[in-house]
This record gives structure tokens, sequence and C-alpha cells, in this order.
């Protein structure tokens, strides 16, 4: 075995040596042989292309031969055709996947500097003829890695069918870009690539540029957003207004509005907002169950302050929208559990009323004080099985597993009590 690995290395060895030797000059004839070669006879000559690759790689480690205008041409020429040939495949099958996600930007680099290396007309000629042909090939590359949730190659090709427009406009042709709506889609693509690869700071340059132009989509505004409210809230804030002005039928600003007030906490406003989005999608069970959670957050506030009848009356709320959660997908774990958590945050705040009461050993007071007690009980017998059916659902959820163990222990049944509790410990155990 040993000595038949050994003698793979030594032909890998030898055939790298064959190229090694090709001068660099010869290597650039030997490219675009190949390259002539594949185009009379791809199916036949598929080899071709890849022996191009290779040749003119070999060919511009030249200093000598990279300051020649049509290496950089040839080499543009050989990517740019082998990315069409990927997604000439894709449309015959769309289960191909594209070889070079970055070959349509080398296209582009290597037409650019054709362009700066050109000293004959014709020479500038077909570096902007191959710019612009190679525009198609990034922009679609870049649709198919953006699909494919690949921000960073989407960003990066779409980025460069700018460059590829800029280059042209600077050589004095003619631009597929050259009408605004062209060029204002473009730069639309890009940023989207850019927000999604996380290039925060171009995305919002790009985004300003197409605010400043007026484009008419709603997700500019998102984008400013989304790029500016950790940096610049303000701006960030006056984007989202202007968009919801400009848009306020579009369910994504609505609901970057309403993380917003989340965020900022602004629990009286966002009832409204959330109520709108349900309008707008009635199915979606997580708004009804973000309201109700909403107005469980309100009930909790005003029960800290004592306001009694908006107390039960948000507490109603919540309870209804979580209902209508459930309604919905019975399945909704996290509505669920919330209900449970409703009736357990309403017993346990009775709890301090209960503390109030034990002092008083009147016969009158005897009574209240057990009244209470078993009113609560009642309340917490109520959030039983909700976390029931939660941990049934979510066995790996601490909070419900404490809650279940505490409701135990109030019922005084210890060994129910002492069940959960055992499973939260191993739990913890396990990190978790």
């Amino acid at each position: 075995m040993k000595k038949v690995l050994l003698g793979i290395f030594t032909l890998l060895v030898f055939s790298f040596s064959l190229v090694a030797q090709v001068e660099p000059a010869k290597a650039l004839k030997k490219a675009t042989k190949a390259y002539s070669a594949f185009n009379l006879d791809p199916a036949s000559n598929a080899a071709k292309l890849q022996e191009a690759k290779d040749m003119i790689k070999l060919a511009l480690s030249s200093d000598e031969v990279g300051a020649m205008a049509k290496a950089w041409q040839a080499k543009g020429d050989i990517y740019s055709t082998s990315v069409g040939q990927d997604l000439g495949m894709i449309l015959v099958n769309p289960a191909h996947q594209i070889t070079d996600v970055k070959g349509a930007v080398m296209a582009n680099e290597a037409y650019m500097m054709a362009a700066k290396k050109s000293v004959k007309k014709y020479e500038t000629k077909a570096a902007m003829d191959g710019l612009r042909a190679n525009i198609s090939n990034l922009s679609n590359v870049g649709i198919i890695q953006y699909k494919a949730q690949k921000y960073g190659d989407a960003y990066t090709n779409f980025n460069s069918v700018i460059d590829a427009h800029k280059a042209l406009k600077e050589g004095g042709a003619e631009s597929p870009l050259d009408g605004k709506d062209e060029y204002n889609n473009a730069v639309y693509l890009a940023a989207l690539g850019a927000q999604g690869a996380g290039e925060t700071e171009a995305a919002s340059k790009m985004f300003d540029e197409l605010a400043a132009q007026d484009y008419n989509d709603a997700a500019v505004y998102d984008g400013i957003y989304k790029a500016n409210i950790e940096s610049n809230p303000e701006k960030a804030i006056a984007a989202l207004e202007k968009g919801r002005k400009l848009f306020p039928d579009n369910a994504s600003l609505l609901f970057t509005e309403i993380n917003y007030y989340l965020r900022e906490n602004r629990l009286d406003e966002l009832t409204g907002k959330l109520k709108d989005a349900i309008k707008q999608e009635p199915d979606n069970v997580t708004l009804y169950s973000t309201l109700g959670n909403v107005y469980d957050n309100l009930f909790q506030r005003e029960n800290k302050a004592g306001n009694t009848a908006k107390e039960k009356e948000y507490f109603d709320l919540a309870l209804d929208y979580y209902g209508q959660a459930l309604e919905i997908d019975p399945t909704y774990s996290d509505a669920t559990y919330s209900i449970g958590a409703l009736y357990y945050n309403s017993a346990a705040a009775m709890t301090a009323e209960l503390i109030a009461l034990q002092d008083d050993y009147s016969k009158a007071g005897i009574a209240k004080y057990k009244t209470k007690q078993a009113e609560i009980t009642a309340i917490f017998d109520k959030a039983l099985p909700y976390f029931e059916k939660a941990d049934a659902a979510n066995p790996n959820d601490s909070n419900t597993l404490i809650a279940l163990k505490e409701i135990y222990a109030k019922k005084d049944d210890i060994v129910k009590s002492n069940e959960y509790k055992a499973r939260l410990e191993a739990l913890q155990a396990k990190g978790n």
C-alpha cells in the first residue's frame, strides 16, 4: 500500500512540474488555444475550459504578461464563459450547483484590468463589451446565491454589477444600467445582499441613495432602520416613520415598527399596532400570542399600581388573545405556557394580601385568610393543566418545571413537587 501511495504522489508532482515548466508567455497562448477549442465544441472539449483557466492563471503570474490587455481580456472571457456554462446547466437542471460563485466577479475584475491596460481602441472596446455582457452573469449568480441565503456571495456579485456599470461609464460605453430604474434596481439588490451579509455600513449608504431617489419600495426604509437602529437611532426612527406613511399597508414595515415598540416597552401604543397587524394577517398565531403578552405585561403593571379595574381588564384581554392563538393552533405551546403563567402570576400577586391577613387571629380574620387562601389555590389550579400541557410539549423548559414544582408544593403534594424538583436539577446539571 505504501508503494502505491508513493507512486501516486510521484505522478502528482510530475504533473505539477509540467504546468510549472510552461513559460508565462506560452501559457497565454495555451490558454487562448484551449479556450478556442472549447468554444468550437463545448460538449467534446469540456476539459479545455479548465485547462484555459489553469494556463491563464500561470500566464498572469508574470509581470510582463500582466501588462498586456489581451491577457486580462482572455481571463475575463474564460471565466465569463465558465459561469455562463453553469447558468445554462441550471436552466436544464435547477438542482445544478454553480461551481465557482466568484467566477463572474473574477471576470469582471479581469475586464476592468483589460480596460486599464488597453493601448489600442479595439482593446478598450473588447474590454467594454466583456464588462457589458458579464453583467447578466453577475446578476444571475447574485440572485441564485441570495435565494440560497448565501448573502455574502450575493452581495459580492450584486456589488460587482455596480462596479461594472461605473467602469463602462468611465470608458465612455453604454451600460445596461443607463436607465434610472435599471440602475436603482441594481443598487437595491446590492443593498439587500449587503444587509443579509451583515455589511451594515454599505447597506446603509445604498439604502440612503435609493431613498434620495424616491425608490418606490418599503424595503428601503426598513433597510435604513435596521442598518442604523444601533448606531443612529434618530435616523432609524425617522426612516421607519416615513416608510410607514408612504407604505401604510406594508406588513414588513408594520412588524418592524412592532418590534421597535416592544424594544422601547411602549406597551400602550403597541396594542393598536398589533391589532392592525392581525387585520392584515388574521391567521398569524404569533401576533395573537404577542398581543396577549402585551396585555399580560399591562396587567402586571396595573396590578403593581393597585389599579384593580384596569388590572382585571388587561387580565381578561390577555387571556382572550392567548385563547384566540390556541383556537388557530391548539399545539402552539407558547400560548399554552403563557396562559399558565398568566394565572400563576395572578395568584402569586395575591400572596401579599394573604401575608397581610396572617397576623389577624380573630374569627373574622381567620375566615378572611382561609377565603383568600382558597381563592389563590383555585387560581393556581387553573394554571396547572396549562403548565402540564406545556411540559408535555417541551419537557426541557426550566420555567415550566419551576412553576409545576411550586404549584404542587402549594397543594401540599410533596411527592409530585419533588419529582419536578428532581427533573429541574437534572436539567440544570446539564447546563440547560
